[in-house]
């Protein structure tokens, strides 16, 4: 996510010229357009819209260019605003806080950087990625030993154990025994399902999350 002290946005009284020069040396393809403060941000601007009201030479104003963009509040968890695109259409949203002001800004590159980028192992420095996989709009495939820590920082949720530091030994511990395949419970109103159990451990795991 980009915090709003580093997003980059215009105004929606500037000049033409002036937002072309923004694009120019921003590079980004879209703009947030603001009313006066990153609080109030109104829409997005696209580049290419820019350009062929620019070559039309019509009326110096961006106001009939601003295209509607998606709000997610900054308590959302990576599934609710991939819906929330989805469902808009948008391949980027406004993160508001609890007030209503300017949070940040996400995309869905945001997302799938954080989703299926690599994940640095905390120990050893080595590059894994626990298997995930992204299913659908709301369900998400990783391996037992996915730390209960970093999949808390992908959903935004609070798991916890009290004896274990992998979402395998959380899960034998909610179960208070080993799971058979396909054995399903829900942990913090997340359903988790035990798809794959290898040599008495969890070995695979497929969370659905609530779209609230």
């Amino acid at each position: 996510m980009t915090t709003r002290t580093d997003i980059i946005a215009v105004e929606h009284d500037v000049s033409i010229d002036e937002i072309i020069q923004k694009f120019r040396e921003s590079r980004f393809s879209r703009l947030p357009v603001y009313d006066k403060t990153n609080d109030s941000i109104i829409g997005i601007i696209h580049y290419k819209d820019v350009l062929f009201y620019k070559t039309a030479k019509k009326h110096d104003s961006i106001i009939s260019l601003i295209r509607e963009t998606t709000f997610v509040p900054e308590t959302s968890n990576v599934f609710s605003v991939i819906k929330a695109m989805k469902n808009s259409k948008h391949n980027m949203a406004i993160v508001i806080d609890e007030h209503g002001g300017t949070a940040g800004l996400i995309t869905m590159d945001d997302i799938i950087a954080a989703v299926f980028g690599t994940i640095q192992d905390e120990y050893g420095g080595a590059s894994v990625n626990y298997g995930l996989r992204l299913i659908g709009k709301s369900r998400l495939h990783f391996s037992g030993e996915m730390p209960i820590a970093k999949l808390n920082e992908i959903l935004h949720a609070q798991l916890s154990s009290e004896y274990y530091d992998t979402m395998g030994g959380l899960l034998l511990e909610a179960f208070e025994q080993l799971p058979a395949p396909n054995s399903s419970i829900t942990i913090n109103g997340i359903l988790f399902t035990v798809k794959k159990v290898m040599n008495r451990q969890i070995t695979s795991i497929i969370a659905d999350i609530p779209q609230n």
